[in-house]
């Protein structure tokens, strides 16, 4: 060879090099042997529903790196829409023409009370007799704010909010110290309802509950790593009996 023909062979090698590293790296994606899968969620989903489905997908698939990003339905909505996210669990319904949503739970939600409560003491109640009853609300934006704003609208109830917080840890603390009612997902209280911390108030003219989704961009294909998480959220055992 020449010194041009050395030069030549020398950046082709090269060339060729990458192009194969290419090709193992995209193969590798594809079958899941790499890679990386950046999911959102609101707070209920991704501690009472996701933990199980989570745990089948790393068992399966343990060189996918999951990143998971937890915050409120309209923000992580917006990190789906922006690309930052390719799947995120919130409320729903979600009325976006850029991304689609599919229900995957339905989230049961209870009126809460301390023991000592005076409704915590009887039988149901009516939507009615909570008119001026001071309560501890999730902050203004939430899916859940907005589910128990919506009822209580239709039952023509105004009820007194004396706090509203953004974590439903705080918000139970706060119901326990006795500040007030709240509305929270019946999955969130079990363990203090059990130990006798708290007291679901039933309700005698209501059925509080929320539709959970997931959503990604409309008109993306899932990438292989969500395709296989979808693909486990839709066999029978990927979250636990409850959450179907």
């Amino acid at each position: 060879l020449t010194a041009a023909g050395r030069l030549l062979d020398e950046y082709a090698s090269q060339i060729f090099g990458l192009a194969e590293a290419a090709e193992r790296a995209l193969r590798e994606l594809v079958q899941l042997e790499r890679g990386q899968l950046a999911l959102g969620a609101i707070a209920t989903a991704a501690i009472y529903y996701l933990p199980p489905l989570l745990q089948a997908f790393r068992r399966r698939y343990p060189k996918i790196d999951l990143a998971m990003t937890i915050g409120a339905t309209r923000d992580l909505i917006a990190s789906v829409r922006a690309g930052q996210l390719e799947l995120s669990f919130v409320d729903g319904p979600v009325d976006d023409p850029a991304l689609r949503a599919t229900p995957f739970a339905t989230d049961e939600l209870a009126l809460i009370a301390a023991p000592d409560h005076p409704l915590a003491q009887r039988g149901p109640v009516r939507l009615a007799e909570l008119v001026d009853q001071p309560f501890i609300l999730q902050e203004p934006g939430t899916g859940l704010r907005e589910r128990t704003d919506a009822a209580l609208a239709r039952a023509g109830v105004q009820v007194r909010p004396v706090m509203q917080l953004g974590r439903t840890e705080v918000i139970k603390q706060m119901v326990m110290a006795g500040l007030g009612l709240s509305v929270v997902s019946r999955r969130a209280v079990q363990a203090e309802v059990a130990e006798g911390r708290l007291c679901i108030v039933p309700l005698a003219d209501a059925a509080l509950a929320r539709q959970l989704v997931y959503v990604g961009r409309r008109g993306v294909s899932p990438s292989p790593a969500a395709q296989a998480l979808l693909d486990l959220l839709a066999a029978e055992d990927a979250l636990s009996p409850a959450a179907r």
